[in-house]
């Protein structure tokens, strides 16, 4: 069973890390910083992600899904480089206003720093911590209510080179997230998670190799005191980076297992094939192509079972200036909840989900950003009043300062 304290070691050690190396590094070294104000505004056409016809439960009982939001945001970053070596910390803070359900106006943030480095072109690594707070996205709920997840994480990574042709990459994460809903106030996830990867580098533009992973998870807070079990899992899989002048691919493809015990074995055990390729190609001096395939395990907290994603998602850049992008993506998601229905209750969930949008970026000047966007979302699932559709359309104006 993890603990509170052990899973909180990570941000703890990254920070004090961090603080014995500044005095070191401050005396020979570059410092960058920036601060960047921005206003969005959003429109969407069904805030809740609702089916047709139901309510937004604690809401004023109507058939009404729309509504607009304005968010105010601050963002302060800064940077240190010395011979290699990167230490960094970002903190951000927003506050969101809804025109007409004003009882979801919220405030998010987010702090992380960190420090990556290498050394005599063999040796690299970075740690990194995080904390922040932000808004369950509806279309992760089972209920439309307001709900804010707060996360703190820590991230270790190394990567050695050994012989001519061989090397070793390692990373891990622990975390705590905190999703309190109705009924379950104090609903957590503790999760740590290791990997190992060996790849062999004698080619330029092909390295491959062999990758294990152990993560451990434990739920806490669940409505049903026998969902608060731990579960496992343990992953191998075949590893794949390619990159020339126009494309680059990379590629993790092999077998996932998720144990757990008791009552929670029905939503929290599952087994199957793992993996993901990313593939980039430039198809000309101004456009490229981004092609995304993937499925993973997750940990879907607010039934406190497993979530595992087959995703699919096309997108093509667009250069068209020099201060002109354009976006056009499209990404197909099928969620698979096992034990986690209601038709009937206990059955297997499965949900459709595809995604359209386009965006325009605009670098008006050198400080001064202005993204529009415009995206439509479906979603088909066997789960009762799971099905919904809905179109956003928004603006994002963005003020950088680099003293």
């Amino acid at each position: 069973m993890l603990r509170k304290n052990a899973i909180e070691v990570l941000p703890k050690a990254v920070m004090g890390l961090l603080l014995l190396a500044l005095p070191m590094w401050v005396a020979a070294g570059t410092f960058t910083t920036s601060i960047t104000a921005a206003g969005q505004y959003e429109h969407d056409s069904n805030l809740f992600d609702l089916q047709k016809g139901f309510a937004p439960p604690g809401f004023p009982q109507s058939t009404r899904h729309s509504d607009s939001w304005y968010a105010a945001s601050g963002t302060g970053t800064t940077k240190y480089d010395w011979s290699g070596q990167t230490l960094y910390a970002d903190l951000s803070g927003s506050h969101t206003s809804y025109s007409y359900f004003s009882e979801l106006d919220h405030y998010e943030y987010k702090f992380d720093a960190g420090w990556k480095g290498e050394f005599a072109s063999i040796w690299n690594g970075s740690l990194q911590a995080t904390r922040d707070q932000a808004m369950v996205p509806f279309l992760e709920l089972t209920e439309p209510i307001l709900s804010l997840s707060t996360q703190t994480r820590g991230d270790a990574g190394f990567g050695v080179r050994f012989l001519p042709s061989w090397r070793l990459e390692g990373s891990g994460f622990q975390r705590t997230v905190t999703w309190p809903l109705p009924g379950t106030p104090d609903l957590k996830l503790e999760e740590s998670y290791g990997q190992l990867t060996v790849e062999y580098v004698g080619t330029a533009a092909l390295t491959s190799g062999l990758s294990v992973g152990y993560l451990s998870g434990q739920v806490s807070g669940a409505a049903n005191p026998l969902l608060d079990a731990a579960y496992r899992q343990t992953s191998a899989s075949f590893v794949v980076h390619y990159a020339d002048a126009n494309s680059t691919l990379d590629a993790e493809a092999g077998y996932s297992e998720r144990k757990s015990p008791g009552a929670s074995s029905a939503i929290n055990s599952a087994a199957g094939g793992s993996g993901r390729i990313s593939y980039v190609n430039k198809l000309t001096g101004k456009t490229s192509l981004n092609l995304l395939v993937s499925r993973a395990f997750n940990a879907y907290l607010t039934n406190s079972g497993t979530e595992i994603d087959n995703t699919a998602s096309l997108s093509v850049l667009w250069q068209a200036t020099f201060k002109i992008g354009v976006t056009a993506a499209y990404a197909f998601e099928y969620s698979q909840f096992p034990g986690q229905g209601n038709a009937p209750v206990g059955g297997n969930r499965g949900d459709h989900v595809q995604t359209a949008s386009l965006k325009i970026d605009y670098a008006a000047l050198r400080w001064l950003g202005i993204d529009t966007y415009a995206n439509y979302q479906t979603r088909d699932s066997n789960l009762i009043g799971g099905n919904f559709n809905g179109s956003v359309v928004g603006i994002d104006v963005t003020l950088k300062y680099d003293p």
